[in-house]
């Protein structure tokens, strides 16, 4: 989840208007399909998000390689916006699946694994990255809600890693 939902970048450091992710979102998808692949028996939410992982992963490399050489910042800002706005709603509908997985192992087991945090902060996630896109027309909305939304990142990531230990915990 760190790699998917903490984004990083350096710009314009090794071509013009490129951009170098520090934490690429293509690796998180890696190693959120071979989660995906462990956890399967445990609820069939899991199975159901591995088509999509696999493929908003090629498309995140893709994406990440056109940063990188600079061939994002001459296509036209509308289909940025769009793709990007694309790729965040099927990130965001991957993890709520996976929040609702987790959900289902809590009810077919009677314990908590913390899901009333997890999805509390996915709701925040969710608010906290869509509304970056408005700073295309209120560049302030975009800069504090990038702020902020780093800080609700760090918020998800942590109840996740809560919900992971209480998992491991108990089996």
């Amino acid at each position: 989840m760190i790699f998917v939902f903490l984004n990083l970048d350096l710009h314009d450091l090794l071509i013009d208007n490129s951009s170098l992710g520090l934490i690429p979102s293509f690796v998180g998808y890696f190693f959120m399909f071979r989660g995906l692949k462990e956890m399967v028996s445990f609820s069939g939410r899991f199975q159901k998000m591995i088509p999509y992982v696999k493929w908003i992963g090629i498309y995140s490399a893709i994406n990440y390689m056109a940063a990188l050489f600079g061939i994002l910042a001459r296509l036209p800002m509308p289909l940025t916006l769009l793709l990007d706005f694309a790729a965040i709603v099927i990130s965001l509908y991957i993890s709520y699946n996976i929040i609702m997985g987790i959900r289902d192992i809590e009810m077919n087991r009677s314990q908590n694994l913390n899901c009333t945090q997890l999805y509390f902060a996915w709701r925040m996630l969710t608010v906290f990255s869509a509304l970056p896109f408005l700073g295309a027309f209120i560049p302030l909305i975009a800069y504090i809600s990038v702020i902020v939304g780093f800080g609700v990142g760090v918020y998800y990531i942590y109840a996740f890693y809560n919900t992971k230990s209480l998992f491991y915990v108990r089996n």
